[in-house]
């Protein structure tokens, strides 16, 4: 689950990059301006908190609900998710 997730992230981030670059150079702009390098600076934060949350919440579901069997794990997931709003 975490190698599916790390992939996919490399291939938004990668994507995301090559068409912006890839329009920035067809409408003759800079790629990567001041403004672009504060927007990405004043992200960074939020982003780096919600992967540490997220890293937290799956070891927590890994160390209540896990067994080995991902359908338990699942399920446990998601009554985390209905029973504790």
């Amino acid at each position: 689950m975490v190698v599916t997730a790390i992939v996919v992230l490399c291939l938004a981030v990668g994507t995301a990059w090559f068409l912006s670059h890839k329009k920035s150079e067809q409408n003759g702009a800079k790629f990567w301006t001041p403004a672009g390098r504060r927007f990405v600076e004043a992200l960074f934060i939020p982003v780096l908190s919600g992967l540490v949350f997220c890293l937290a919440l799956t070891s927590r579901v890994y160390l209540v609900f896990g067994s080995g069997n991902p359908d338990i794990l699942w399920t446990g997931f998601a009554e985390c998710l209905a029973f504790h709003p």
